[in-house]
């Protein structure tokens, strides 16, 4: 994990970096303003692009919209698991009780996912969706 890295050039955490032995690689860390990190489209692909993120097993991330989750999937050949928040996600916005309320993301993945896929949203944080891909 980044936690918190300095704002030099960019927001991006060193994603320059190698390292043979990293397989899991969670950058949902926050910046300088105590503010969750969120990853845009050109972030997401230079993040799967990088030696990082080619090695890389296991995501932890927040991004933007739901279709980052395609740069992270079509970039990243040795993805297995995938740990992912949704900036544009809503669910328990309105109230604590979500027990009734249609899970209108977990359906979209759900629906544009392969079959392969796993989703589940976690119990707990309940912003994290969780993504086992086989």
């Amino acid at each position: 994990m980044f936690g918190i890295w300095p704002t030099l050039d960019s927001d991006m955490p060193p994603v320059n970096l190698v390292n043979n032995s990293i397989h899991r690689l969670d950058v949902k860390a926050y910046t300088n303003d105590f503010d969750c990190y969120t990853y845009n489209t050109e972030q997401c692909i230079q993040l799967a692009r990088s030696s990082l993120g080619m090695q890389c097993v296991t995501l932890v991330i927040r991004v933007k919209t739901r279709e980052n989750i395609f740069d992270l999937l079509n970039n990243m050949p040795n993805l297995q698991a995938l740990i992912i928040r949704f900036h544009d996600d809503t669910w328990g916005d309105e109230d604590d009780t979500v027990v009734h309320k249609q899970d209108t993301l977990l359906d979209w993945l759900q629906d544009n996912l392969p079959s392969t896929c796993t989703i589940i949203r976690d119990t707990y944080l309940i912003g994290d969706i969780r993504i086992w891909i086989r």
